[in-house]
């Protein structure tokens, strides 16, 4: 982030989807913050620290969010949806709305963002960019990038293979249930939890993260949060790899390296 103090009749107001944005703190004081692309795609895991390093940085860039359809889903189902509209405002690009074309995502190749950050990348999109594959929102925000020569930085969630402790969304035990009537059900805003035959069920496609039916279930037969261990494949992995010798990509661990990457570029295109 850069500030200046110049005369108030000097100062200018950039627009439109410039690579950096102007705005004033007073009269005196000009600030211009880098403008670049966030995209989220359908991956539960690192998705927390995603957003966290996201709300941490906001200040110092203007972050503009692109959600592919899985990733809108799953921000929803974890409850991060409000906190994501918060951060972002207007600055949201949903591949709901952008398929099949994606015009937005080609607009990195006209450096309209001055870098695009992938984080969490899941394995399906890590294994279509290091093929080549460009028909997602963001696949392609990414192929357009390389075009345009703009930094891409991606934290792959299948990083190494081999055993990954990681946390699930809502989840429900059914040796747990046993109610006559299904409370939670009743409770669910979204429709997401059904009751038929003294049996409950849970769909994570209607979930909205809410919470309310944690506090409504007696037995607490739903939890969230709950951590497993999964298991990452050596392809993942080995596509995760070759990510590295793709030109102008880099690859992180962590989404609370984000902020250092990107200072680093920011010096490197300061006048």
């Amino acid at each position: 982030m850069c500030s200046a103090t110049v005369p108030p009749q000097k100062i200018s107001r950039s627009s439109g989807w410039g690579a950096t944005t102007t705005t004033f703190i007073s009269n005196w004081i000009l600030v211009v913050r880098m403008r670049i692309g966030w995209g989220i795609t359908g991956s539960g895991h690192l998705l927390l620290e995603t957003v966290e390093e996201m709300e941490r940085i906001a200040s110092k860039y203007e972050i503009y969010g692109f959600l592919s359809r899985a990733g809108e889903r799953v921000v929803r189902v974890y409850g991060l949806w409000s906190r994501i509209q918060s951060l972002l405002q207007d600055r949201m690009v949903r591949e709901e709305e952008q398929a099949p074309a994606f015009p937005l995502a080609c607009r990195f190749s006209t450096g309209s963002w001055r870098a695009l950050v992938v984080s969490p990348a899941s394995a399906n999109t890590v294994a279509k960019v290091v093929h080549g594959i460009a028909d997602t929102l963001l696949t392609n925000a990414i192929a357009q990038a390389g075009k345009g020569g703009v930094p891409v930085i991606i934290v792959p969630t299948d990083l190494r293979a081999g055993k990954l402790r990681t946390r699930l969304p809502y989840s429900l035990d059914l040796s747990l249930c046993g109610c006559v009537e299904c409370p939670p059900a009743k409770k669910c805003p979204a429709g997401a939890i059904k009751f038929s035959g003294q049996r409950s069920s849970l769909d994570l496609t209607k979930c909205e993260g809410c919470g309310l039916c944690l506090e409504a279930c007696p037995r607490g037969a739903i939890t969230f949060g709950k951590e497993i261990e999964i298991y990452v494949r050596p392809l993942d992995a080995e596509n995760a790899r070759k990510l590295r010798g793709i030109p102008n990509v880099t690859v992180l661990d962590s989404p609370h390296r984000i902020s250092e990457v990107l200072h680093q570029l920011e010096e490197k295109i300061a006048p």
